[in-house]
């Protein structure tokens, strides 16, 4: 078993890997979406 078992860990490997970027990627998505929502809770600075 411990082989059948060590598979989908080197197979999880990278995707981890791709699974960070997707975070990262996702945390600069948020940061910009809560900019946005500043703005239109600021229509002041928006238009400023």
């Amino acid at each position: 078993m411990p082989a059948s078992h060590g598979h989908p860990t080197a197979v999880a490997h990278p995707h981890y890997q791709l699974t960070s970027q997707t975070l990262a990627a996702a945390e600069r998505r948020v940061g910009s979406l809560s900019e946005n929502a500043g703005t239109r809770h600021h229509p002041a600075r928006a238009a400023g």
